[in-house]
């Protein structure tokens, strides 16, 4: 009996210590430095950012200052290339790092690694961030909002092109061509040709905008831009070669008209 009542202390003192040597590995794994910060999960392009971290001990969450740690910021691209490698300076209570806008001059995924070391110890946190032309993300209530604003331009288009072929293109004959009466509708099919001009400009505009502020190649807001930028150039000459149009054709017209009010049949022959 006194031997089994001797094997359980031993037993009972052995797990004693092994527990403590269990605790004594868990506050070795608590050495380090916890790094916090505002995760900015997307930035504007072309536009300076301050980065602001604060460094702490982890095994007793005391703050850390610059005359013990030192913490530094890497920015890669996409395609892996480090665009930044600084320190950050020690301001107040925090590491301060002010990056110029040529770092973030491109749309597209960054990946970025910040660590903090000192002399016992050290720590780092990493992620990805989205750099866009309007410093946002694309969310779902902005995707219906731009698609029903587009839906109603690309309405108004349709309306006036099939508003364009109901419309007469010529004055009034009968089945010999010979002229019976000034058709004046005649003359809202160019307004409504210069009206689908302005909403097609518009769509492509707006398209444009849209593709280079939310996705992450410029291939197709460029695509989209260049069209709209022909469109632009020739909207001049065509301007002006639509209001010569309306003027000769009034001319015209009331040339045509004096014929009929004297009893003159005028054969078709503009």
């Amino acid at each position: 009996m006194k031997k089994i009542v001797l094997i359980l202390i031993c037993m009972f003192f052995i797990g004693l210590v092994s527990g403590a040597t269990d605790i004594q590995i868990n506050e070795q794994a608590e050495l380090g430095v916890d790094i916090t910060y505002p995760e900015y999960s997307v930035v504007s392009l072309g536009d300076p950012f301050e980065l602001i971290i604060h460094a702490y001990n982890k095994s007793n969450g005391l703050l850390l200052t610059d005359s013990t740690t030192n913490c530094t910021l890497h920015i890669y691209k996409g395609n892996g290339t480090e665009e930044l490698d600084d320190d950050f300076t020690y301001v107040g209570h925090s590491y301060n790092l002010n990056i110029s806008a040529s770092v973030l001059d491109g749309t597209g995924i960054h990946s970025y690694v910040i660590h903090c070391n000192n002399s016992g110890a050290g720590g780092f946190v990493s992620g990805l961030f989205q750099v866009t032309l309007t410093g946002e993300v694309l969310s779902e209530e902005m995707s219906i909002l731009y698609i029903g604003l587009l839906g109603i331009l690309v309405f108004l288009f349709v309306v006036c092109i099939g508003t364009i072929t109901l419309l007469p293109s010529k004055d009034n004959y009968d089945d010999e061509g010979v002229l019976l009466s000034i058709n004046q509708l005649k003359y809202l099919r160019p307004i409504f040709y210069a009206i689908s001009y302005l909403l097609f400009m518009a769509l492509m505009f707006i398209s444009s905008n849209i593709a280079k502020a939310y996705l992450n190649t410029d291939l197709i807001g460029e695509f989209f831009f260049v069209i709209y930028s022909i469109m632009m150039i020739f909207m001049l000459p065509m301007v002006f070669i639509w209001f010569a149009y309306i003027i000769y054709s009034i001319f015209q017209d009331k040339q045509m008209k004096k014929y009929l009010d004297r009893g003159i049949i005028q054969e078709h022959s503009i």
